[in-house]
């Protein structure tokens, strides 16, 4: 029903073993003692600490995992409610004094990829706290009629005896064990022996100033003792970096004949991208998830990031979500009791969404208007009932093989204009190769704080509407109505409480879109110093952005967007769920759909923030003199923008860096400079490209110093 409709399959009621298992005796008996792992751990946790890829593949699923919400609800008639006010929703969102939930979460996930196996202690009865566990420190004790005699964790020599009753262990299926888990990281291992070797190759290649083995010839015979004199002194005096063509001063009748190295030895690069993949391939994480932006751009991005959430993250999370019911909540809460975690937030997942709201879009018209039954509507959306998406069709009756005129169709809701520029208005870019890439490397750099703040802006979009939601619920609909039409601007949440929520959640981005712009634009200009985020004029950049995505990108969008439309159905005397469907539109638009707002925000704000750092970077190094104006490389550039790049693209049109860009008649300092209002900011994906100044100019500044 709802979120379980492609999770739940079948009723988590399993039979009661009328008899002890026979096999039980015959695996346990194999082990006179405790069962070791068959694998290192130590050799598997050095893997995570020393390999990148490792690391980023196991950071990139744990942290993914982190950050899908957690659920808990209970079976009531034929449908799954979720509780607000359950033991278990307290547990999960604090599981114990010293994690977090996203900590407990990300621990649990690490763990599991690293070594195949998780460990939780369960403390008390009725749960009162979880711990993740430290696999490498946990042994299991067989036992020939329970499996399991009890789990033994080792802490520095000093050991206690765990019940298994007080231990809930999650692993990956290992066929050649039966109590122990197999790492994904095991089946890389030849990969990742490979991978180490070609970094120890190389290391000591350039240790040694990569300069191949050569020959020390003489005419005459040289004695054991004159050999390892004339090796060990040829050692000391050119091998290192610090020793790179030093002069060398030949002695007892030697000549030097350098021996010839192929430069395919010196190109390794080849070799550890085939085992990065590899190792991608091992853990199913695509190479864009943890930076490997070679090939990347938008349309692949958010393709690769929905094949990680379908393929990688959601199959493991189902496969935790049913042991964790079956094994820990049900047996001590009820089989009425489940646990699920909730994708609906997970902006990559939403193009499923999107085809499942056409199809139940469909059949809603067709019902509503007599061309299909009750029951041939169940049957096409393969529901029992499911409140939030189907009350409308009031599928939930006793009656069949009804029909039912069209009644009360739902307005739509105030569309959102999200301002996007019509495609190509006639104007077109100059061609310019350079400009060109300037911008594909730019847009490619901002590309992960993108994708990372539309996901978070996602949820807490979708977190806004449960809240809403929640009012509808507790007030009868007459009052409802009422209270919306005295004063409709206090009835959707608690305004203060929202906008501190969301300046806080998008105040970090703003901060890394800044840094991460100047730190492009200081590298592209190869200075080396550290870029001053202290400095007023950028901290109050980062506070009115902050200020500034409330104001426009919230209140006066999605909040008056709301009082709109409710407005007007107020008026029309609707009832309770129609006004609930109002609100499900204007909200949709904002996490749902090929395009929701939540992307249009978020890409609007990571190019600005990325904007204004990349000038300021400029600014603070130095050595740049002027800056140019560089337009999208698209049809839905804005003609204004085009005109811009003719005005000020090329180095003999570059006017000095703290002039103003005039853009549509707007001075501008930047691309995304809010000076230009929403017509020149929102969707604009322009950069600012410089000039630095001539060396003689900088020669005399840096006499100055």
């Amino acid at each position: 029903m709802g979120i379980f409709t492609d999770i739940i399959r079948s009723n988590f009621d399993v039979p009661q073993a009328t008899k002890d298992s026979e096999t039980f005796p015959v695996i346990a008996s194999q082990y006179s003692g405790p069962a070791s792992h068959p694998a290192r751990l130590d050799v598997l946790q050095n893997a995570y600490q020393k390999s990148v890829w490792v690391y980023a593949c196991i950071y990139a699923i744990a942290s993914s995992c982190a950050q899908v919400p957690f659920r808990i609800y209970r079976k009531k008639n034929d449908s799954w409610v979720q509780l607000e006010n359950h033991p278990l929703v307290n547990l999960f969102n604090r599981p114990n004094k010293l994690m977090s939930r996203y900590d407990f979460w990300e621990a649990t996930l690490t763990y599991l990829e690293t070594t195949g196996n998780n460990y939780w202690e369960v403390v008390g009865d009725p749960v009162k706290e979880l711990y993740p566990l430290r696999p490498d420190r946990m042994v299991i004790v067989p036992d020939r009629v329970n499996y399991i005699k009890k789990y033994t964790y080792e802490v520095n020599s000093k050991k206690v005896d765990l019940d298994p009753e007080d231990i809930w262990h999650l692993k990956y299926f290992n066929p050649n064990n039966d109590y122990y888990g197999l790492s994904p990281i095991q089946a890389a291992a030849d990969s990742l022996t490979l991978d180490f070797r070609a970094i120890d190759y190389n290391k000591k290649l350039f240790e040694n100033d990569a300069t191949p083995g050569g020959v020390l010839e003489t005419a005459g015979s040289v004695n054991e003792s004159t050999k390892r004199r004339i090796l060990s002194q040829w050692g000391q005096m050119h091998k290192g970096i610090s020793k790179t063509h030093s002069i060398a001063l030949l002695s007892d009748g030697l000549s030097y004949k350098q021996v010839a190295i192929s430069p395919k030895d010196l190109e390794y690069l080849s070799l550890r991208r085939m085992t990065k993949e590899e190792i991608h391939a091992v853990f199913g994480v695509p190479l864009i998830m943890t930076q490997d932006l070679t090939d990347a751009n938008y349309a692949n991005a958010r393709q690769q990031e929905r094949i990680f959430y379908q393929t990688t993250i959601k199959p493991k999370l189902i496969k935790l979500t049913e042991c964790l019911n079956a094994h820990f909540i049900q047996p001590r809460y009820g089989e009425d009791i489940v646990g699920m975690f909730d994708f609906s937030g997970i902006s990559a997942l939403q193009e499923d969404q999107e085809t499942k709201t056409a199809k139940a879009n469909s059949v809603r018209e067709d019902f509503k208007n007599s061309l299909i039954t009750r029951d041939e509507a169940r049957s096409r959306l393969n529901i029992i009932y499911d409140e939030d998406e189907y009350d409308d069709l009031e599928l939930n009756t006793v009656e069949g093989d009804v029909f039912y005129m069209p009644i009360s169709m739902i307005p739509v809701g105030t569309v959102i204009d999200d301002t996007t520029p019509a495609d190509d208005q006639g104007k077109s870019l100059p061609n310019n190769p350079e400009n060109e890439m300037t911008w594909k490397a730019f847009v490619r750099e901002t590309l992960p704080l993108e994708i990372s703040m539309t996901n978070r802006l996602a949820v807490e979009f979708h977190g806004l509407y449960k809240e809403m939601m929640k009012k509808f619920d507790t007030v009868e609909t007459d009052e409802t109505k009422a209270y919306i039409d005295y004063e409709i601007e206090k009835y959707f949440f608690d305004q203060d409480k929202a906008k501190k929520k969301l300046q806080k959640t998008i105040r970090p981005y703003v901060i890394e879109g800044v840094k991460g712009g100047a730190n492009y634009a200081l590298a592209k200009l190869g200075i080396s110093i550290d870029f001053n985020m202290a400095d007023p004029k950028v901290q109050k950049f980062i506070k009115d952005k902050v200020y500034d995505f409330w104001k426009y990108s919230v209140d006066e969008t999605l909040i008056d967007g709301l009082k709109e439309t409710l407005t007007v159905g107020t008026g029309a005397g609707e009832s309770l769920l129609d006004l609930r469907r109002r609100v499900q539109d204007v909200f949709d638009g904002y996490w749902r759909g090929e395009r929701p707002a939540a992307q249009r925000i978020a890409r609007t704000e990571a190019l600005a923030s990325y904007n204004y750092g990349n000038i300021e970077g400029a600014r603070q190094s130095g050595v740049v003199s002027k800056k140019k104006w560089i337009s999208a490389r698209d049809a839905k550039v804005r003609d204004d923008h085009i005109q811009a790049e003719i005005d000020y693209g090329t180095k003999d049109k570059a006017i000095d860096i703290d002039m103003a860009f005039i853009v549509g008649g707007v001075n501008m300092d930047r691309p995304g400079d809010p000076a230009g209002g929403a017509a020149n900011v929102i969707n604009c994906r322009c950069v600012a490209s410089f000039i630095t100044k001539p060396v003689s100019e900088l020669g005399k500044k840096q006499d100055t110093k």
